[in-house]
């Protein structure tokens, strides 16, 4: 499901990028559409056939591409339909292309925050698990047969592997069912991780950089800024930002009301806000904008560092209480075993 899923972000922006290319050399939608072989993709091809079909059959070019999700879902492509002029339509595409990109590159980012710690601790979890579940229980035989006691920190680590043992299988099973969640809903996983103290803000920041990016682009583009600002909103659902700047109705039509909307949203500082009040066109923000999405870019790539730093430090203390105490839980025996026989 993961890798068919990937295949078909992989075909979308391979689709987009024909469509954006020839639409913005001039051609029209229909034209540029029977340019693109549906035999050279494999998981998007019969939703490919479905629009050729509509399109032949008269629908409008603002309805096919406004009800055909498996093609340009999350993406208003409809908003900026129009037969007159193909331009801004071919390079909305060549953003979207952009933006799957981007988004992808930036996730697999987050996710490399929590796999290393997550993968680093599994096995320091099955090195104490062997420990507990194989070598403590040998002790506790041996000491058996002397009549003595375990030391109190083996008695503890002992009881640990005998109820990880009971429950380690059923635990595993709802890690697997979380990880397999987690990477087939990233909207999921980016509301998750949007809570989270130091995680939020990466995220944040991310979703940050990708909407002033793209807004600024579709502004030079010379569509309409109410416009761009729904579309590059509509393309950001999957993470708190999306969600926030859809939920607010407020209109954009002039540079003030952009700076009220990014301002309730609570990610974009003074200083941006400041800039794009000053701005007295779309152009002037579209400038505005590309500043701000540099600036993010750099913020996104520190607090990817703080929180890539915090989680290593937490997995190497976390290693160090459970799979160091467990090894002076298996020499502790050993030294007593040793003074016994000495005494």
């Amino acid at each position: 499901m993961f890798f068919r899923r990937r295949k078909r972000m992989i075909e979308k922006i391979l689709l987009y990028r024909q469509l954006g290319m020839m639409l913005v050399s001039g051609m029209s939608f229909e034209m540029a559409l029977t340019h693109v072989e549906e035999v050279s993709f494999s998981a998007l091809r019969r939703p490919i056939i479905r629009l050729k079909r509509s399109m032949a059959s008269g629908a409008s070019l603002a309805d096919s591409l406004g009800q055909h999700p498996a093609l340009f879902d999350h993406f208003a492509f409809d908003l900026l339909a129009s037969d007159q002029n193909a331009q801004p339509l071919g390079r909305a595409f060549q953003i979207a292309a952009d933006q799957l990109e981007e988004s992808a590159t930036m996730f697999q980012r987050v996710m490399r925050v929590f796999w290393y710690p997550a993968l680093t601790l599994c096995m320091g979890l099955m090195v104490l698990l062997l420990l507990c579940t194989y070598v403590l229980p040998s002790f506790a035989r041996m000491f058996a047969d002397f009549g003595g006691a375990l030391p109190l920190p083996t008695q503890i680590f002992l009881e640990f592997g005998r109820l990880l043992g009971q429950v380690g299988p059923y635990v595993l099973l709802l890690l697997l069912v979380l990880v397999v969640l987690l990477r087939s809903k990233r909207g999921l996983l980016l509301g998750v991780g949007g809570k989270l103290p130091l995680f939020g803000s990466l995220i944040q920041k991310m979703q940050g950089y990708l909407f002033a990016r793209h807004l600024a682009e579709l502004l030079k583009a010379q569509l309409p800024l109410e416009t761009a600002v729904r579309f590059c909103a509509c393309a950001l659902h999957y993470g708190p930002l999306g969600r926030k700047l859809c939920a607010e109705s407020l209109p954009v039509s002039s540079p003030a009301g952009l700076r009220t909307l990014l301002e309730k949203t609570g990610v974009y500082p003074k200083m941006v806000q400041q800039m794009i009040s000053s701005a007295t066109d779309d152009q002037a923000v579209a400038e505005v904008m590309t500043h701000t999405a540099a600036y993010f870019a750099a913020e996104t790539e520190r607090a990817q560092y703080r929180a890539l730093i915090v989680t290593e430090i937490t997995t190497l203390l976390l290693l160090g209480f459970f799979v160091g105490g467990g090894v002076i839980a298996m020499y502790l025996p050993i030294f007593k075993i040793a003074g016994t026989v000495g005494g």
